[in-house]
């Protein structure tokens, strides 16, 4: 039986669809061998397959993401805007969000991610008070925490009792150790950045400055190059923290985002990037001498 397209000149045969003498059978996965008229939306569908269109691409939902100065892990001046924002970014990107990372301190950013006018915090560490208010991703990074203190000094630490009497050098709004935190036989001398605390270490205002291994690094070298060998790092951890993604649980899709990130999270990590990501870090941002003792 022969049916005759009335727009065209070809012939359709059931069981055998011909375009001008040519058998589309590398369709039939996508229109199957049922006889009959070919509809507009199958006429459409084949043009789509024969000129190449590009596939339908759901657009990324856009999200405004809190993020601090915090070199090496946020910085807009190194590649990626940081090692931390670099990994936030492609891990939100694969789950299907379009990161605008805006810039504030981070006792700003975190009083405004509480408040729900920022929505999430790229760079968090996880505590039992903010999880009232937050909802936390897997870690992405691991921070290390220690205590820098001036060459020479008979300062050791071993437990907090040993810092009984001292004066630590700190930053606003950070949770450093819960023990840490709320102790109160040592002084804490807090800034709103951690190179003022170094500045006082120098001068011998404050007897030690506790911060992330890596941001200490970056700074001396970034800052005080020339009296990085002035101070030295207690070989005892205060403490190690993963790193995460912080969503506010204001935000109406908190449990989304974080499901989300998480997926991307994973996928990164398994198809590659995330160790590529971290290559690139330590080629760009850490193989200077300040890596070295």
């Amino acid at each position: 039986m022969i049916r005759q397209c009335p727009n065209h000149k070809g012939d359709f045969r059931e069981g055998e669809r011909t375009l001008h003498g040519m058998k589309p059978q590398f369709l039939e996965p996508l229109l199957g061998n049922r006889p009959g008229p070919w509809t507009p939306g199958t006429w459409l569908l084949m043009l789509l397959v024969l000129s190449g269109a590009p596939a339908m691409v759901p657009a990324k939902t856009s999200i405004t993401v809190g993020a601090s100065l915090w070199p090496p892990y946020a910085d807009p001046k190194l590649p990626g805007q940081g090692l931390a924002l670099s990994i936030v970014t492609a891990a939100l990107e694969r789950g299907g969000y379009h990161p605008n990372l805006v810039f504030e301190p981070w006792h700003r950013t975190l009083e405004q991610a509480r408040a729900g006018r920022i929505g999430v915090i790229a760079t968090a560490w996880r505590t039992a008070e903010r999880e009232r208010d937050f909802l936390f991703s897997d870690a992405y990074l691991t921070n290390r925490i220690v205590f820098l203190k001036r060459r020479g000094t008979p300062l050791r630490f071993q437990r907090l009792r040993d810092l009984k009497g001292l004066r630590v050098g700190v930053v606003y709004g950070y949770a450093y150790d819960p023990d840490f935190d709320q102790a109160t036989d040592f002084a804490k001398a807090p800034e709103t950045h951690l190179v003022p605390n170094l500045v006082e270490l120098l001068a011998g205002h404050i007897d030690l400055v506790v911060g992330d291994e890596r941001t200490l690094r970056y700074e001396l070298a970034r800052h005080f190059a020339g009296q990085r060998h002035a101070l030295e790092f207690l070989p005892k951890p205060l403490a190690e923290h993963g790193l995460h993604l912080a969503v506010s649980r204001r935000h109406p899709r908190a449990e989304g985002i974080v499901a989300a990130f998480n997926r991307g999270l994973a996928e990164i990590r398994r198809e590659g990037t995330y160790r590529e990501l971290l290559r690139q870090a330590n080629e760009e941002i850490w193989k200077r001498s300040y890596l070295r003792d």
